[in-house]
């Protein structure tokens, strides 16, 4: 299969070499008769008026030959560049891209950190929320706690007083008692029993107590 691509190929070559070659040997041909009828000319013409003629043909071939090799070159570098200016393009271009895809994948990760930061501002504003709470929580119990304490305290001076108001009273009943059994010293009994009297008012005690109206009423006899 290769080999008859390859005949192909070769076979095609071979026909555009011909056509190449007729081509030429058309304008070969054209040129010639050309030349003939100038010659046909130059020979009715004197030596130096054919030889000018003939130098104004080479002249014109060969500006003709020069300007064509110059068309040619101009042509060449205008490709030339044109194709070295796509290049530049086309790397401008990648790079641009490339450029492009940086800055995306920065903002991604700017992105990424900017909502990472909301999370984290969010959780920080939870936990502060939480201790808050909590702090107006203890701040409650131990507001709860110091009432009760007050309260306890009040319970405790009150329980205090009564406990001291009883003992008082008792203390005041014994002197009632004792005065009443003293005979001899009738200014101390009278003291003792007056200062019964006294302590059973102070302390709260029954103003008809009989052991202290018994008390009082034994100074008088």
């Amino acid at each position: 299969m290769a080999k008859k691509d390859d005949i192909k190929v070769l076979v095609e070559d071979l026909g555009k070499q011909r056509e190449s070659l007729e081509e030429k040997e058309q304008k070969l041909k054209k040129r010639g008769d050309e030349l003939k009828e100038k010659l046909s000319k130059v020979s009715k013409l004197t030596q130096d008026e054919a030889k000018k003629i003939l130098l104004d043909e080479v002249q014109k071939d060969l500006t003709s030959e020069i300007a064509k090799k110059i068309r040619i070159a101009e042509e060449k570098i205008k490709a030339e560049e044109a194709t070295k200016l796509a290049e530049l393009q086309k790397a401008e271009a990648e790079k641009a891209k490339k450029l492009a895809e940086e800055q995306t994948k920065i903002a991604e990760q700017q992105k990424l950190l900017a909502v990472q930061s909301a999370n984290e501002a969010l959780r920080q504003k939870e936990i502060a929320n939480r201790k808050s709470v909590e702090a107006l929580e203890q701040r409650s119990l131990a507001e709860k706690s110091a009432v009760e304490a007050n309260e306890q305290k009040s319970l405790a001076e009150e329980a205090s007083d009564k406990a001291n108001n009883l003992r008082m009273l008792s203390i005041s009943q014994s002197m009632a008692v004792k005065s009443i059994q003293i005979t001899k010293d009738t200014a101390q009994k009278a003291l003792i029993a007056y200062q019964a009297y006294l302590f059973n008012d102070k302390y709260g005690g029954n103003e008809r107590n009989p052991d202290i109206y018994d008390g009082l009423y034994s100074t008088l006899k």
